[in-house]
């Protein structure tokens, strides 16, 4: 008995290997036409570039053109930020109304999103996280009418924004896993233990939010608002948690097959 299951073992393993070794060889072929090296190499040759002098003269030039790339780069960059900064700052509601509008209009942007992702697998992972999306958004909007603790209520909300995007990453791996892998070895383990660590720190920022809730000043209409972003967010870290439990648990053939030796 034991060892037709270490031939099975053998030969799933085999199999695996194989399949991934065709996976790496099908992503590293070439693309057809010439290559980046091939086009240099003919342009030397053409130019008569391969010299020493024309090819010192040639990293000189090289080298300028890539610190003026990076300093375009670096001042795009910049601008970049600056410009998040300034929608950050418009975005803030003067009041209930305008805060209540602004939810509204990212409900509606998120929704167009997942219409516009052509992607099954996507649109349900974006469904779901996107009441975390749609939280940090409301929650940005909201800072000046908090009161006192509006920066801080701003901080956490960029926190879970972060967040946010690991999960989604994340949940992505598990749900695009081979089914041949996944037959073999389980659940996606690495995923599932960066969800696993983002919804731990996330579990600690939710009770920071509820600590600042209290602490309003505010009137009772916003307290409800946040509180009702809260809620939100506390749902998708359970079902976050939920996934990756589900994922550590999973074994697989090697798994079980192992688990019979013990």
């Amino acid at each position: 008995m034991r060892k037709t299951l270490i031939f099975i073992l053998v030969f799933a393993l085999s199999a695996s290997v194989a399949l991934a070794e065709q996976e790496e060889t099908k992503n590293q072929e070439p693309r057809a036409g010439i290559g980046v090296s091939d086009h240099g190499q003919a342009q030397e040759t053409a130019n008569g570039s391969g010299s020493p002098e024309n090819q010192g003269q040639t990293e000189e030039v090289g080298d300028s053109v890539v610190q003026q790339m990076n300093q375009i780069q670096e001042r795009t960059q910049n601008q970049g930020d600056e410009s998040q900064l300034r929608i950050e700052v418009q975005t803030r509601a003067e009041n209930l109304h305008e805060l209540e509008e602004l939810i509204q209009e990212k409900q509606q942007e998120l929704r167009e999103e997942i219409q516009n992702l052509g992607n099954k697998t996507k649109e349900k992972i974006f469904e779901n996280q996107n009441r975390v999306r749609e939280a940090v958004h409301a929650l940005l909007a909201s800072e000046d009418l908090v009161g006192g603790i509006g920066t801080q209520v701003s901080a956490i909300a960029r926190e879970f924004s972060n967040s946010v995007e690991k999960t989604i990453q994340s949940e992505e791996k598990i749900q695009n896993r081979n089914k041949f892998i996944r037959f073999l070895f389980g659940g996606d383990k690495e995923s599932a233990e960066i969800i696993k660590a983002e919804v731990v720190q996330n579990q600690e920022r939710i009770q920071e939010l509820k600590r600042l809730h209290e602490e309003c000043s505010c009137g009772q209409e916003i307290k409800e608002v946040i509180q009702e972003q809260i809620q939100n967010i506390e749902q998708e870290q359970i079902r976050l948690q939920e996934l990756a439990q589900e994922q550590l648990q999973k074994k697989g053939l090697f798994g079980w097959v192992m688990s019979w030796f013990q």
